[in-house]
């Protein structure tokens, strides 16, 4: 920082990126000591509360075919393919958050993942766009590890279970199915 309290330059704004700015969003608590901190954003002395996320370095083209594939299309035969055109009511399109706290849809959104990242190591994008496909399944995944953690926990979790940990869980399992 220069004597104004400016930074100098692209790297010294990264290593003065407020942590605890991030920290504070990912736990969804509100820190009072946010509203007090003062940073320089830029190269004059204008202040802001935070240096925000770089959501500008975000490529346009993800934000597009992501989008894209939320929003879903309709066939040449008039059939609706995915997304909202297939699933949605009105502007709503509530289907996939409905599975949100469900390990079983979380698992399957997971496998649907793996499918299309094998899918496009084998033919690319040309039958679907499996790369907008796969950004479809992170922000899903995303979304149920913010909204259900403990049903993503349930699903992931199994990865760190050996031995007895996982006879015990198997033996829960079979007894809530029963």
């Amino acid at each position: 920082m220069d004597e104004r309290g400016q930074l100098k330059n692209g790297m010294d704004s990264l290593k003065s990126f407020p942590q605890e700015k991030l920290s504070r969003e990912k736990k969804g608590k509100t820190n009072t000591k946010s509203k007090e901190l003062k940073v320089a954003t830029g190269k004059t002395i204008a202040m802001s509360s935070h240096k925000a996320l770089f959501f500008h370095d975000i490529p346009p083209e993800l934000i597009r075919r992501i989008a894209k594939r939320y929003t879903g299309e309709i066939d040449s035969y008039g059939v609706p393919l995915g997304g909202h055109v297939k699933y949605g009511i009105g502007h709503l399109n509530l289907n996939w958050r409905i599975g949100l706290g469900d390990p079983e849809y979380i698992a399957d959104r997971f496998n649907h993942l793996v499918e299309h990242l094998l899918y496009f190591l084998e033919d690319g994008n040309e039958k679907d766009d499996n790369l907008a496909a796969i950004g479809w399944c992170l922000g899903f995944l995303m979304e149920a590890e913010r909204h259900a953690p403990e049903a993503f926990k349930s699903v992931f979790g199994q990865c760190k279970l050996f031995g007895e940990s996982a006879r015990k869980l198997q033996e829960e399992m079979k007894n809530v199915r029963s």
